[in-house]
């Protein structure tokens, strides 16, 4: 692999990075903005403020499982040792 190949590698992993990052904020605020306004008109429904934490923190858990475990999503070939 030469210097290019890797410089642009990482790049693409960057930008990947960026726009993981990205859905995962945009995804928290989808939820804050839904569970705001019950929120605030029925006291009983206080739990609701912390749905978008939640939905953070889940998401991290579930990328960083995904970053250490890499072959995760990927398809197992029949054979064992065969990937697709």
């Amino acid at each position: 692999m030469s210097h290019l190949d890797r410089y642009v590698f990482k790049q693409c992993l960057m930008v990947f990075a960026f726009f993981t990052l990205v859905f995962a904020l945009v995804i928290v605020k989808l939820v804050e903005s839904v569970v705001t306004e019950p929120a605030r008109t029925n006291f009983e429904l206080w739990y609701l403020v912390c749905a978008p934490s939640v939905v953070g923190v889940v998401l991290f858990w579930v990328l960083m499982y995904l970053s250490i475990n890499p072959k995760t999503l990927r398809k197992q070939g029949k054979l064992s040792g065969q990937n697709t």
